[in-house]
C-alpha cells in the first residue's frame, strides 16, 4: 500500500511539473502576443515630425539666398538644420509649412518657400509708411523622404527682429504616406 501511495505521489509531482511547464509556456506566449500588439500599435502611429525655428537677430539676406533660422525652438524628428536653414523630410507625406517675416520700416521683404528648388508659395511684406510690420505665408505640400524645404529671399531684404517681432519658419507632418 505504501508503495502504491509513493507511486501516486510521484505521478502527481510529474503532473505538477507538466502543469508548470504548460503554465510557463502559456505565460511566455501571452507576453509575446502583448509585445507584438504593442509593436504593431507603435508602427501604425503617425511619427512625430515638426519643427519651429526663428532668427536670433536682425539679418540682411541677399537675393536668392536661404534664410537661415538659427534658433531652434522645436525639432521633433530632427529634420530641421539650423546651420543651413533647410528642413529635410524624414518620411514621405503631406506636410504643412509656414514662414513669418518682419520688415524694417521703409523696406520691403519678398520671400518664398521652396521645395527642392521649386517655389511652392511666396509673399511680400510691404513697407507701410515706415512702419515695422510682419506677415506670414503657409502651404501644404507632398514631400518625399529626403526632399528639402527652405525659405528663400527673393530680393535683398532686412529681416527685422525685436522682442515682439520674430521671423520664424515652421513645419509639420500631417499625414504619412506609406509606400
Amino acid at each position: 500500500m505504501e508503495m502504491k501511495m509513493e507511486k501516486i505521489i510521484e505521478e502527481v509531482k510529474d503532473k505538477e511539473k507538466d502543469v508548470m511547464t504548460i503554465a510557463t509556456d502559456v505565460s511566455q506566449r501571452v507576453s509575446n502576443m502583448e509585445n507584438n500588439a504593442i509593436q504593431f500599435q507603435h508602427k501604425s502611429l503617425l511619427p512625430i515630425v515638426g519643427f519651429n525655428a526663428r532668427l536670433s537677430s536682425t539679418k540682411t539676406v541677399n537675393t536668392g539666398n536661404k534664410v537661415v533660422y538659427d534658433t531652434v525652438i522645436t525639432n521633433q524628428g530632427e529634420g530641421y538644420d539650423s546651420v543651413t536653414g533647410v528642413f529635410t523630410a524624414p518620411h514621405n507625406g503631406l506636410y504643412f509649412f509656414t514662414a513669418h517675416v518682419c520688415n524694417q520700416g521703409n523696406k520691403d521683404v519678398h520671400y518664398a518657400i521652396y521645395q527642392e528648388g521649386t517655389l511652392i508659395t511666396t509673399s511680400t511684406q510691404f513697407d507701410n509708411g515706415g512702419v515695422y510690420s510682419c506677415s506670414s505665408v503657409s502651404t501644404i505640400a507632398m514631400v518625399n523622404k529626403a526632399e528639402r524645404v527652405w525659405v528663400q529671399s527673393l530680393d535683398t531684404s532686412v529681416y527685422y527682429v525685436d522682442t515682439r517681432r520674430w521671423n520664424t519658419f515652421a513645419g509639420s507632418l500631417l499625414i504619412r504616406q506609406v509606400r
